[in-house]
């Protein structure tokens, strides 16, 4: 028997998501938040003393100004460097290498791994995108590619974008049509 055998139900306004979101990425990634905010403020503390810097980079043989550009491109290496790692962390909480697997039905689209699972019902999809490389499904601010390597071909990928196409809402399908107008006109005319 679970804890919980019963159904909850709850709302949650955007902007409490909007402050939830703040405050999860500052608990789940403080010290990479600390890191930058450190850099920042050794950067402003260092451009105290960049007359003294640019000072002994003239005093060596360093053409005027150098010490702006020495300066900035420490700072921007730190930035970088900081980035980097907050990527790892990241990269860290889930396996973003899992293989996907993507399923339509009746009442919308199921996408999951083993470890995940996500279905999303034709009036929760926000949008749907052509890229280069795929097709884009959207829910709010997730982004589901299905890249094109898992069609079988081209013209069952374009088939499926026109399928849910045709189930979205009027909104989603306002926001979609300028991505997807090319693949509709050409199944209009029968290309």
């Amino acid at each position: 028997m679970s804890v919980l055998d019963r159904e909850l139900t709850y709302h949650l306004p955007f902007k409490r998501l909007t402050k939830l979101s703040r405050s999860m990425s500052r608990k789940a990634f403080g010290r990479v938040q600390l890191a930058m905010l450190l850099w920042v403020a050794a950067f402003i503390a260092a451009c105290l003393f960049a007359p003294y810097v640019e000072g002994e980079l003239e005093g060596t043989g360093w053409p005027s100004g150098a010490g702006f550009f020495v300066l900035a491109g420490i700072f921007l290496a730190g930035l970088v460097g900081i980035r980097m790692w907050g990527r790892k962390q990241s990269q860290a909480r889930a396996d973003y290498d899992a293989e996907a697997r993507f399923r339509q039905d009746a009442g919308g689209l199921r996408i999951a791994t083993n470890d995940i699972e996500y279905y999303l019902k034709w009036p929760g999809i926000a949008q749907i995108l052509i890229e280069p490389d795929g097709l884009v499904v959207s829910h709010g601010n997730l982004f589901f590619l299905v890249p094109d390597s898992a069609f079988a071909s081209r013209q069952e990928r374009d088939e499926l974008v026109r399928e849910i196409f045709a189930n979205l809402g009027p909104e989603a399908k306002d926001r979609s049509i300028a991505h997807v107008r090319p693949l509709l006109v050409s199944a209009a005319e029968g290309v």
